[in-house]
């Protein structure tokens, strides 16, 4: 058969006349699945109460048809201010199902920055969580806020708020007349730094869904599962376990707050199948008195992402789950790689090889590619790709890079390499390499090495300016409870271990956490500033 026939113009049929326009079912529509085909099964747990598929299903209808009434167009955008509760899902579901575009903002954030946010995104409703409604008030309080902007409080709220249950009382539990397409925008997810104002981040209807399947598959989620959710969705954290829960129908068990024991009398009396943690999790955990006597082998996948795991946490998370625990490294923007446990523990120093729909390379400063065992920037590309920085073009065409076909890759700002067998080991940020005469530090090692003392909990390296290097390396350190060390002495311990031109400029003992973002992430900005403040 030759392409003519195959095409159809042999016959005179146009393609386009015999080709089935092939629906896209995104998120909202899956919910709307799971309802139908298993409609009394558990879609949300919280505090010990279930809501089933098909009354899940219900209140999402209920959200979107009360947003379309008011005057929401598809594509327009609803912020969220929120917690991790099932009142949360709902209401972002509620916004796609209605065609909309949610924008979940961190109430870490100052209420200056928040109305920036949503000024930002062109919110049109912003929702206001249970717990929140001081901060919304604030919020609303700001210069510049527009009075035509709703908002809707979970709880009720202050004047100039609209109470949930007053807003959704009329609206039919049926599903509104809005058809989605793939590169419909689903979402605007900013990213988590604590200072200035963050990136949004856009997301197609079409990268979301391919995420749900891809994480689904590599975690193991499947029909009647449960999931622990820790963290809330302004995270994109927390959207890959939702989005995972929702492309398997696992059920979602919200903790609207993280306390290592309640988490671990949930896993004695539910014993779920999936929880996603960041390090600081697993630390709490693992730190509990009740860690010891808990049967942890309900698990199917428990994932670790976010931040690093240091060498030594690594061991003892390992060692608590060691036929569950999943590692991933990757970006909202869209590219990851992930490891499982087997793989683990041949290598350790590795975060896996890159997920199936994702292409991993590694290129030089002049953006030639590499070959395995050298390091470089990692740049990937993959179906769940960001469609871009909202407003901001110039720092999405920085993110760009082609291969020699012209394929589309992101620029990850981490430095990494590949072995041989396709496994990336991460060398830190881009930004973070110090380059000291001529050579170029990653932190990450000097910080490995500072974990391995027994006093020292957690360990931070900057490179500070250094009149005849350039740079030079710092290192700061945190003590595990009850441990004393004099900085000089850790400084002379780990410089014995160092390379000659790895070795430490200076050492401090911090006397409080270091700045993290929400993830748990260290803020080397932050401590790179203070450090110089100190003149």
């Amino acid at each position: 058969m030759n392409a003519a026939t195959q095409s159809g113009t042999e016959t005179g049929v146009a393609e386009a006349d015999w080709m089935l326009p092939v629906p896209f079912l995104g998120i909202s529509e899956h919910v709307a699945a799971h309802a139908r085909h298993r409609g009394g099964e558990p879609a949300l747990i919280q505090d010990g109460q279930a809501t089933s598929w098909a009354s899940f299903d219900a209140a999402v209808n209920r959200v979107a048809n009360a947003l379309r009434a008011g005057g929401l167009a598809k594509g327009q955008r609803v912020a969220l201010l929120a917690g991790n509760t099932g009142w949360t899902y709902t209401a972002l579901l509620g916004v796609l199902r209605a065609g909309g575009v949610v924008a979940p903002l961190s109430p870490l954030l100052t209420p200056e920055i928040i109305r920036r946010l949503a000024d930002d995104c062109d919110a049109q409703v912003l929702f206001a969580g249970q717990g929140y409604e001081a901060m919304a008030a604030a919020v609303m309080r700001t210069e510049g806020w527009p009075p035509a902007r709703r908002v809707v409080a979970e709880a009720g709220g202050a004047d100039g708020m609209v109470p949930f249950d007053r807003f959704i009382a009329d609206a039919p539990d049926t599903a509104p007349d809005v058809v989605l397409t793939a590169r419909d925008w689903c979402n605007i997810v900013y990213s988590s730094g604590t200072t200035g104002v963050p990136k949004g981040i856009v997301h197609s209807h079409q990268a979301r869904i391919w995420q749900a399947g891809s994480l689904a598959c590599a975690l193991r989620f499947e029909p009647g599962g449960i999931a622990m959710q820790t963290v809330p969705p302004h995270s994109n954290y927390s959207w890959a376990s939702m989005l995972a829960c929702i492309g398997s129908a696992t059920a979602m068990l919200v903790m609207p707050k993280f306390d290592p024991a309640a988490f671990l009398r949930i896993v004695a009396q539910v014993r779920p199948s999936q929880a996603l943690l960041v390090p600081t999790q697993f630390q709490a955990l693992l730190d509990s008195p009740l860690a010891a006597e808990t049967d942890l082998s309900c698990f199917r996948s428990v994932l670790s992402a976010g931040a690093p795991l240091g060498e030594g946490l690594q061991k003892r998370v390992l060692a608590a789950f060691p036929d569950s625990f999943f590692e991933l490294w990757g970006l909202t923007e869209g590219v990851a790689t992930m490891i499982g446990p087997a793989e683990k523990r041949q290598r350790p120093e590795s975060v896996g090889r890159a997920m199936i729909g994702t292409v991993l390379k590694i290129v030089g400063e002049e953006g030639e590619e590499l070959p395995a065992g050298q390091a470089g920037e990692i740049v990937g590309t993959s179906m769940g790709l960001l469609r871009g920085y909202h407003n901001r073009p110039e720092q999405t065409a920085e993110l760009v890079w082609r291969d020699a076909a012209g394929r589309l890759y992101i620029r990850t700002g981490d430095v990494g390499e590949f072995d041989a067998d396709g496994y990336l080991t991460l060398r830190g940020r881009k930004k973070d390499m110090i380059i000291s005469g001529g050579f170029n530090i990653f932190p990450v090692d000097i910080e490995e090495v500072l974990r391995a003392h027994e006093a020292v909990l957690d360990a931070a390296v900057i490179g500070v300016p250094h009149e005849k290097w350039g740079e030079t390396p710092v290192g700061l350190v945190t003590l595990r409870p009850g441990t004393t060390v004099e900085a000089a002495a850790l400084k002379d311990w780990a410089n014995g271990r160092l390379a000659k031109h790895q070795r430490l400029a200076d050492l401090a003992v911090a006397g409080e956490d270091f700045p993290r973002n929400t993830m748990g992430k260290v803020l080397k900005g932050e401590l790179r500033d203070a450090w110089l403040a100190r003149g």
